[in-house]
């Protein structure tokens, strides 16, 4: 095959309507991902929301602080003010402070690294009525202000599209998998679902990239860096991370003004033109905000505000840093979720979407040794080796930026921090995947490529955020049926009527599962806690767990009366435990605030120690 293939027509049936399918795709994933994910569970997104909040109730900019509970004000205003006139109808509230979000922290939240288990995850207690669907008051003004991320991806997405199309006329095939890399991406779809100005360097980054290739493609004048300037004033104004891309402006102006001549003053003409034609848009849009943050923080782009909430790295820790920011980064291109990013693919979907990756970029190079093979007379292809350096370039300057940024300055490696760089990345790996296959396959490629990626978000819906966001479930039927008996009922609020374990003999270090069927009665004053252990009679406790009901998210407070439901709680057994043959399980719900445990009664209860005993377990070295 050679690189001609990829500029021809992949096959029947895409002249028309590829896109309109991939943007109905998209908008599909991340609307699923918006229901699912409850209010200000995204990245930061309490922080950028409250910014929004902000101008619309005091009509001025926040002052970045030293507090994480509020408002982050270090980022550019753009996105959130575009925020504030799409939601203006809601009243903004008395104050834009954290307790104006009005929900109750999950005392139990914790960031833990590669944690399978789906449990704590939500940084906030959910369940209130104005949070069900149809949602009213604030929460219905979150769920209409994320839809301005899903625009910025749509923009990017039909970008991404855009600039496909032009470097390789005629491959519809090819245009629609970068732009389905980046629509169907698990990431994409759930940053378009949150208030985040994340998807708006999306849109940017592809916007530069374009204007640079339209630039490029041509002898440039005036009119055409000033196109590229203000795109990237733009895309700095809804967010300064896109001040990494001048960088790859830079470079383009040099080659631009390499190209104008071999004399040089014309070259030096050329890179006057270019730097005026660029700067000017940038400083006219831009230079109050460089400004501002120099008088505030004194610092231009106010990245040096926010090392007083991280409090940054020192050079050594951030050297013994590095090695876990490249894992984030390059797992992070697929996906990782919830508030603080700690609901995780398992490892096997990480390894197998590098595997496609390395086998899309090994396309690449046996793209570019057919192209080298080709007669010199053949025609000159489309897509130029500068514009294949400029993608090369676009990527290489986002990934460092932000390898940098997060040794730095915050600990931030992420994908969504790469966005700027995806479709650059879509196109590549687009080209690289198609390469292995002729013409005619393109569209069959094409297909089964981004049906696995859309599966990515749908399993990243379905199986993780799901468990994690959403109610516990009710029994299968015939479930509760087969599993253990139990008899008993605990102050009147809720019954428990079954059990399993996941094993009865077990060693240190073993980790148990425990599901409770529960059928709750009555409400609580407040969110009792159900605690969980593990003892026995010589040795006391082995292993316990507190935790409120639903794995953290279905408060008893808030649950629905005479919904069965079923509630799993896991037991790590300590490496040191010691050896018992007659340990078992004791449940029970307890006040927090005051230690003060409901009553139980039943068959299975133990009035005098408030808790139900069940189960038979055993711990052997």
């Amino acid at each position: 095959m050679t690189t001609h293939a990829l500029t021809r027509r992949g096959g029947r049936g895409w002249a028309h309507g590829p896109l309109a399918v991939i943007v109905i795709g998209h908008w599909l994933l991340s609307l699923g991902f918006n229901y699912i994910t409850p209010i200000f569970e995204g990245p930061d997104e309490p922080n950028h929301f409250l910014f929004v909040r902000y101008l619309q109730l005091y009509h001025q900019l926040p002052v970045q602080g030293d507090q994480l509970k509020a408002v982050r004000a270090h980022h550019a205003p753009a996105y959130f003010a575009l925020g504030a006139l799409l939601i203006a109808w809601s009243p903004p509230g008395a104050s834009a402070d954290w307790a104006s979000l009005g929900l109750r922290e999950n005392p139990r939240y914790a960031f833990r690294l590669d944690d399978p288990e789906p449990i704590n995850k939500s940084v906030f207690l959910h369940g209130t009525p104005d949070e069900q669907w149809p949602y009213r008051a604030q929460p219905l003004a979150v769920h209409v202000a994320r839809l301005l991320s899903l625009a910025f991806s749509t923009l990017a997405v039909v970008l991404t599209y855009w600039l496909a199309a032009l470097m390789f006329p005629g491959n519809r095939p090819l245009a629609a998998l970068a732009a389905g890399l980046v629509a169907f991406n698990p990431i994409v779809a759930f940053m378009s679902a949150i208030v985040q100005n994340d998807t708006a360097t999306l849109a940017s980054g592809a916007a530069v990239v374009l204007a640079l290739y339209r630039t490029l493609r041509r002898s440039p004048t005036c009119r055409d860096w000033l196109l590229v300037g203000a795109v990237l004033g733009l895309g700095i104004l809804l967010k300064s991370g896109l001040l990494s891309m001048a960088a790859v402006v830079g470079t383009a102006a040099l080659y631009a003004a390499w190209r104008a001549g071999p004399a040089w003053s014309g070259r030096a003409r050329a890179l006057l033109v270019s730097a005026v034609g660029v700067g000017l848009p940038v400083a006219l849009l831009d230079g109050w905000w460089f400004v501002r943050n120099q008088v505030l923080y004194g610092d231009l782009t106010a990245n040096a505000s926010i090392v007083v909430l991280s409090h940054g790295f020192t050079p050594e820790a951030g050297r013994s840093f590095l090695p876990l920011a490249l894992y984030y980064l390059s797992t992070g291109l697929l996906g990782r979720f919830g508030n603080g990013g700690t609901i995780d693919f398992p490892k096997p979907a990480y390894a197998a979407a590098g595997l496609l990756a390395l086998i899309a970029l090994a396309g690449l190079v046996r793209l570019w040794r057919s192209r080298r093979a080709q007669p010199a007379t053949t025609a000159r292809e489309p897509a130029e080796w500068s514009l294949w350096a400029l993608h090369s370039l676009t990527i290489a300057v986002i990934v460092s930026s932000v390898i940098i940024f997060a040794v730095v300055f915050n600990a931030g490696a992420t994908g969504k921090y790469q966005f700027p760089a995806f479709a650059s990345m879509g196109i590549v790996l687009a080209a690289g995947a198609l390469a292995w296959f002729p013409a005619g396959w393109h569209g069959r490629v094409t297909a089964g490529l981004l049906l696995l990626t859309a599966a990515a978000s749908v399993y990243a819906m379905a199986a993780l955020l799901w468990p994690s966001f959403g109610p516990p479930r009710q029994p299968w039927p015939g479930e509760a049926a087969g599993a253990q008996p139990l008899q008993a009922d605990l102050g009147g609020a809720a019954q428990v009527t079954g059990y399993r374990l996941s094993a009865i003999g077990l060693h240190p270090g073993d980790a148990l599962r425990v599901t409770v069927y529960w059928q709750p009665l009555d409400f609580t004053p407040g969110p009792y806690t159900v605690f969980v252990h593990l003892a026995a009679p010589e040795t006391g406790v082995i292993a316990q767990q507190d935790i409120y009901p639903g794995g953290g998210t279905y408060p008893t407070d808030v649950w629905v009366l005479g919904r069965p439901f079923v509630d799993t709680y896991y037991l790590h057994v300590p490496p040191d435990a010691p050896a018992t043959e007659d340990a078992q399980i004791f449940l029970g719900l307890y006040n927090e605030a005051t230690g003060e445990r409901l009553p139980v009664s039943g068959a299975d209860a133990v009035p005098e120690q408030g808790w139900v005993a069940f189960g038979q377990v055993s711990v052997r070295p």
